[in-house]
C-alpha cells in the first residue's frame, strides 16, 4: 500500500535532520526521500503505486517476484542490493537467519 499522509507528515518531521547527514551517502539518500514526502500529496503517492504495483497483465514492480525467481534460496536477486548497500557500510547483522532481503515501510 502506498504511504498514508500520517507516514508522509512523519518522514517530512526529519527534515530538520538535515544538517546532521553532512555527507553520508545514505543521509542524502533520506533527504530526497524526505523533500518528496514533503512536496507531493498523498493522491500523488496513490497515482505512483497504482502505476507501477497494480496492472491487468504483468505490474512494472512485482512486490513478491523473488518468490518466483530462480536461484539457490532465490538469493540471486538480492546480491546487487547487497552490494550497494556494502559500499554504505550496510550489511546483515551475524544474528539475522532470515534469507529475504526485503524491506518494510509501513507502521509496525
Amino acid at each position: 500500500m502506498p504511504p498514508d499522509q500520517a507516514l508522509l507528515d512523519q518522514i517530512a518531521a526529519t527534515a530538520d535532520q538535515g544538517e546532521a547527514a553532512n555527507d553520508a551517502p545514505l543521509a542524502k539518500a533520506w533527504m530526497g526521500v524526505v523533500e518528496v514526502a514533503k512536496n507531493n500529496p498523498t493522491k500523488d503517492w496513490q497515482d505512483e503505486f497504482d502505476l507501477n504495483f497494480i496492472s491487468v497483465g504483468k505490474p512494472n514492480i512485482i512486490l513478491n517476484g523473488a518468490c518466483y525467481m530462480a536461484g539457490h534460496l532465490n538469493e540471486k536477486p538480492l546480491v546487487n542490493i547487497r552490494r550497494a548497500l556494502e559500499t554504505f557500510g550496510l550489511e546483515a547483522a551475524e544474528d539475522v537467519t532470515e534469507r529475504n532481503g526485503g524491506l518494510y515501510l509501513g507502521p509496525m
